[in-house]
């Protein structure tokens, strides 16, 4: 019987060093979905799969390792619930629309400057006419004459009128241009996992759109809403699992505490 019991002991033992392990392995894919890969999600689904070992083997030096893991699934949860895919193309509809966007103050009446000097012009131009007509000789002025109630009816039929600020074309298609493509940057960023290049594309896409747009118009407004909790969203990225690991060490090195047996925990 003292054999019999000495071999289950050993085989015990070899179990709960296989558990550790498995655990360890666990762990270590995490961080590299973390700290690789940049799927919060991936690194949530093994911290949950880890936790699920841990509490299988129902010893009490493990209660700090479930409670950093706990920790880090409550500050992984907003990135692990990102939808890249769903922002790309909120982003991607955003920069279809940037023709209707309104220009800042400051920027249109720049751009506006170059045409509202045509009609000073023109008038500067006009302030030096040409002789009268009625001064004009005889086979000047019968022509005109003639000629004159069908040009009147022709100006009654057609009548062009703006009412938006007139801009120069070549202004405001190079700040669109630009704008589509720090928000193309973000994209590219975003589906590709990129979070040093995401966090610079966001940036430079926010100030260039506070600078150069009316913020407080509905398409802008949305568009830097969506942004910031970009921002926000993936800043939770760098999350450290240090303290996970500090802790499962520090149970490693725990005396084993005894106990009666006792039948094993049950998860439903």
């Amino acid at each position: 019987e003292n054999k019999i019991a000495g071999i289950q002991d050993r085989l015990g033992q070899g179990e709960i060093a296989w558990q550790w392990a498995d655990i360890g392995f666990i762990l270590t894919r995490a961080q590299e979905r973390l700290s690789i890969a940049n799927d919060p999600a991936g690194a949530a689904i093994a911290l949950k799969l880890a936790d699920e070992h841990i509490a299988r083997l129902a010893l009490p030096q493990m209660l700090p390792v479930r409670a950093a893991i706990s920790t880090a699934l409550t500050q992984l949860a907003p990135a692990a619930a990102l939808d890249r895919v769903g922002v790309a193309l909120s982003l991607r509809r955003a920069a279809a629309q940037l023709g209707d966007w309104p220009l800042a103050l400051s920027e249109s009446q720049s751009v506006a400057s170059a045409p509202n000097s045509n009609p000073s012009g023109q008038a500067s131009g006009q302030a030096h006419p040409q002789e009268s007509p009625t001064q004009a000789p005889w086979y000047i002025r019968w022509p005109n004459a003639a000629w004159q109630p069908v040009a009147d009816w022709f100006a009654r039929q057609f009548t062009l009128t703006r009412s938006d600020e007139p801009v120069k074309t070549s202004a405001r298609a190079a700040t669109d241009r630009e704008t589509l493509t720090w928000l193309t940057a973000v994209r590219e960023a975003l589906l590709a996992r990129d979070t040093p290049s995401l966090e610079a594309a966001i940036t430079q896409a926010q100030s260039w759109i506070t600078h150069h747009y009316e913020r407080q118009a509905p398409a802008p407004q949305a568009t830097l809403k969506t942004l910031s909790q970009l921002q926000s969203d993936t800043q939770t990225q760098t999350l450290s699992l240090a303290p996970i690991f500090s802790a499962w060490q520090a149970a490693k090195g725990a005396p084993p505490v005894a106990s009666s047996p006792s039948p094993a925990e049950v998860h439903p």
